[in-house]
């Protein structure tokens, strides 16, 4: 079970006119397939909130906007605040499929767990939860309390990721890892797309497509080049046989040493894959503070600088003084 928390908007109406308009993937704007649309849990009973529908058939939401909307307007609250919350609630694909009485309580567990709404709050912010789909549920709620104290959320990522756990202890479904912090960075919407505009220009012009995503590639290679290596010249070198561009981050106090910090946040060196855009960085592998195999993964940053530039220059891989191939020597903040 996955409870993803989604960037926080200004326009409930327009939010849960999506949700609610039904069609393939692909069809009006959906990124999904949406299939018989309703209410099943709420601030109040579901029958209260159902959307009415036009003589076409669609959902009219303005009402159920309306009433998510209302303690927000009695407080005079602007859009500046982006008071509309959305709460995206996943299954497994392999689950079984959860009847709405069930979907309702998990939804009523997450509003619960994230503060929105404790349970046997009358007060709480008003909220519904949205399904149009087997394997999902949506929540959207609006962050004024109808007692008119605003709520401001705090670390609801983590307390979203409690709550699956919870879940899937409760009704028996595939379970995903606790919250340690110490995952890799996900791959983003708009990487995924990236990726899907290069796998359409390949088919197009008869090319080769890429194999997946820039980040996904990159921390593929690197992982790939370190189980080869014995030391940082290995892992170097296999880096740049794969066609990864590796940029060394040396100690401005000891010439020819390799610096990283012992938390991991600078590391030794940052890698790119040629053709990247300088979209600033993201993590490679687990951010740790030397990449020799001792410390497996390595403590590697992948970043993303001009197309077609090296980030080191020949002249000065070429004038650079040897080093040791022992870890705590090379490394110059040791292995942490």
């Amino acid at each position: 079970m996955i409870g993803k928390v989604c960037r926080r908007g200004t326009d409930t109406r327009r939010l849960l006119g999506y949700l609610f308009t039904e069609g393939l993937a692909g069809e009006r704007g959906l990124d999904s397939a949406h299939t018989d649309a309703r209410v099943i849990a709420g601030y109040q009973p579901p029958g209260g909130l159902e959307p009415q529908r036009r003589p076409d058939g669609r959902a009219d939401v303005t009402r159920l906007a309306a009433l998510l909307d209302a303690p927000v307007r009695a407080g005079g609250v602007g859009k500046e605040a982006k008071a509309t919350y959305h709460l995206a609630i996943s299954a497994a694909p392999n689950d079984r499929v959860l009847s709405d009485a069930e979907w309702a309580d998990i939804a009523e567990l997450y509003v619960d767990r994230l503060g929105l709404a404790k349970r046997g709050d009358d007060d709480a912010v008003r909220w519904v939860a949205v399904r149009h789909a087997d394997t999902h549920v949506h929540v959207v709620a609006t962050l004024v309390r109808q007692d008119g104290r605003r709520v401001f959320p705090h670390h609801d990522f983590y307390r979203a990721r409690e709550a699956s756990l919870e879940v899937e202890r409760r009704y028996g479904l595939t379970p995903t890892s606790p919250v340690d912090r110490t995952a890799d960075p996900e791959t983003t919407r708009a990487e995924l797309r990236k990726h899907q505009g290069a796998v359409r220009a390949a088919a197009q012009a008869s090319m080769s497509a890429p194999a997946g995503p820039d980040r996904e590639v990159l921390r593929a290679r690197v992982r790939a080049a370190l189980a080869g290596s014995n030391g940082w010249e290995q892992f170097a070198d296999g880096l740049r046989r794969s066609g990864v561009l590796v940029r060394e981050r040396y100690s401005t106090r000891t010439p020819g040493e390799l610096t990283a910090t012992p938390s991991g946040s600078r590391a030794a060196a940052a890698v790119t894959g040629p053709g990247s855009r300088p979209s600033g960085s993201v993590a490679a592998s687990s951010p740790r503070t030397c990449p020799c195999p001792s410390c497996a993964p390595a403590g590697t940053k992948t970043e993303r600088p001009t197309e077609g530039t090296d980030p080191e220059p020949a002249a000065r891989r070429a004038t650079r003084p040897a080093r040791p191939g022992s870890c705590p020597s090379w490394i110059g903040a040791g292995c942490g």
